[in-house]
């Protein structure tokens, strides 16, 4: 585990690994200051351009304390849930969407109705902003539209609720897209390496265009379906 840590470690960028003593330092993320002297003395060795010693490393953070082996590892073990940690608000910070999802299941489970609408009304707005109509486009609309069902559900309004209706119609527009997309990634791949893949949903999408040609034109993403039919059916 303190190989896949400091490999890692050792093969990102400086800017980042500044980012991550960032991320071990806050109190919030990290209370353990040994985690805090430690990952200062690997990045002291990085910087000099020197190989890992880890004794040197274990003698900066405790002293002159005696190598302790099973103690520095369980160290790199919890500097490499940190780093997972950090990767992971690294992938949030990327993604809106995702992050107003998250924020607003958690008022709901605290029943926070007035900022949920609040939030609710703040992912509507990411989504809308949002350049393409494609896939993920669609899975984030079909989650807005299930937390504002969820928020009418909880609040026990039992009353028509347009937003079942349009959860549905996304999830729909999501499955189709998606496997749109691994049929095209199916048969790149059986054209690369001469495989064979079994697109069995395929004549289930195609037969949903020919009843629904309308409405495929409505959508961007799935215009290039008609003139590519033939080959998807082949």
């Amino acid at each position: 585990m303190k190989g896949i840590f400091l490999d890692m470690y050792q093969k990102t960028p400086l800017k980042e690994r500044k980012a991550f003593i960032q991320f071990v330092d806050s109190p919030f993320f990290n209370q353990n200051p040994n985690l805090q002297r430690l990952i200062r003395a690997l990045e002291k060795q990085l910087k000099a351009s020197k190989k890992i010693d880890k004794h040197l490393a274990y003698q900066e953070c405790f002293g002159d304390e005696p190598f302790n082996g099973a103690k520095y590892d369980n160290l790199i073990s919890d500097l490499l849930h940190l780093w997972y940690n950090y990767l992971t608000q690294i992938g949030l910070n990327r993604s809106p969407a995702t992050q107003k999802q998250l924020l607003v299941r958690y008022l709901l489970d605290q029943e926070w109705f007035e900022p949920c609408s609040a939030q609710l009304g703040k992912f509507a707005k990411i989504i809308q902003a949002t350049p393409w109509q494609d896939q993920q486009y669609w899975q984030a609309e079909s989650q807005y539209q299930y937390l504002e069902d969820q928020q009418k559900v909880i609040q026990n309004r039992r009353e028509y609720s347009p937003h079942l209706q349009l959860r549905n119609d996304a999830l729909d527009r999501y499955y189709h897209l998606e496997k749109m997309r691994i049929a095209c990634d199916m048969a790149s791949r059986s054209n690369a390496v001469n495989a064979t893949y079994n697109n069995l949903f395929m004549e289930e999408i195609i037969q949903w265009y020919h009843h629904h040609p309308s409405s495929f034109r409505e959508f961007p993403a799935s215009s290039f379906i008609p003139p590519h039919i033939d080959f998807f059916s082949s």
